[in-house]
């Protein structure tokens, strides 16, 4: 009786060592996922961790709930996905995404997907969304209106382009994706739209993305008064874009159905804005909390809320 006894006690003591293991095992790969590839892939060593890539890159149908997921996580100003995919539909060329290779983590993973057949949900980690308005003015070469027989009014037709939306997660930010992701806008608006000028509009509370974008070469040109919805008003900043002396002109041919198609300045256009292509890799973790303000500031690619 009592070595049975005492043969139930240890199989029970076993039994709880291997399930601490496991437990700490379980702790030590979500804790330390780097650490874990590292110890698996190289005997112990920390040298030559494989790190998620990121990608820059047009988006893609697919990438409308990932799209919205990035919105939400960062932006106070949501849309729906009607939104992103009407943008997606009127200008292809304006909406790019920053792709971690990296999957998705299973409780991020959407309920349900309107676009089933399009393949699994891409790592959407910051995007850019971009639009075209036309402007009607009147010309300042206006005819002389002293004779007795005046001229109609003269008027152009100016095409200016907007930044509607742009958005970095908290864990991917200053690491110069804004600044790839607009220079990419600036490129396509430029080559594809032959636009001169680009605007947006930032809360004037939102200090830090002001700055940003001021450091992009914007300019506050205008206040435009409860341009919001909570009733905060909103700078409308404006950029004048150089001629790229690189870039070939803007222009468009017909396809074989008789549509007019656009230019693709990221095929031909300068290399290091050809896509898709490979930006900065993720850091580490210890690397990512030496990054971190140590003021506790907002980070400023908490980005623009768009109209």
């Amino acid at each position: 009786m009592i070595m049975r006894r005492t043969s139930d006690q240890v199989k029970l003591l076993v039994f709880g060592l291997l399930r601490t293991v496991s437990a700490l095992a379980t702790t030590e790969h979500k804790i330390f996922p780097y650490a874990a590839q590292a110890v698996a892939g190289h005997g112990g060593s920390n040298m030559g961790v494989t790190l998620p890539e990121i990608t820059l890159r047009l988006a893609r149908r697919s990438d409308v709930p990932g799209i919205q997921r990035c919105n939400l996580a960062t932006l106070p100003e949501n849309y729906n996905q009607q939104f992103y995919s009407n943008h997606l539909r009127q200008w292809p060329e304006l909406v790019l995404v920053a792709e971690s290779s990296e999957p998705l983590k299973r409780e991020d993973q959407p309920i349900y997907s309107p676009f089933p057949s399009s393949g699994p949900e891409s790592n959407v980690v910051a995007y850019v969304i971009g639009k075209i308005e036309e402007v009607t003015e009147m010309s300042p070469d206006q005819p002389d209106y002293s004779t007795k027989h005046r001229a109609p009014p003269a008027f152009r037709t100016e095409k200016l382009g907007h930044v509607t939306s742009l958005a970095v997660l908290d864990g991917f930010r200053r690491r110069g994706l804004a600044q790839a992701l607009m220079q990419q806008l600036h490129h396509h608006m430029e080559s594809c739209y032959d636009v001169k000028s680009v605007g947006l509009h930032v809360r004037v509370s939102n200090a830090p993305a002001a700055r940003l974008y001021n450091s992009f070469g914007y300019v506050v040109a205008e206040v435009i008064p409860a341009y919001y919805q909570d009733g905060e008003d909103a700078y409308l900043m404006k950029k004048w874009l150089e001629p790229q002396r690189d870039s070939p002109q803007p222009h468009h041919h017909m396809s074989l159905f008789g549509s007019l198609r656009r230019s693709r300045p990221w095929e031909s256009g300068p290399r290091e804005l050809r896509l898709p292509r490979l930006v900065e890799r993720p850091r580490c973790p210890e690397q990512q909390q030496q990054q971190q303000p140590q003021n506790g500031s907002a980070s400023p690619e908490i980005m623009t809320e768009a109209s």
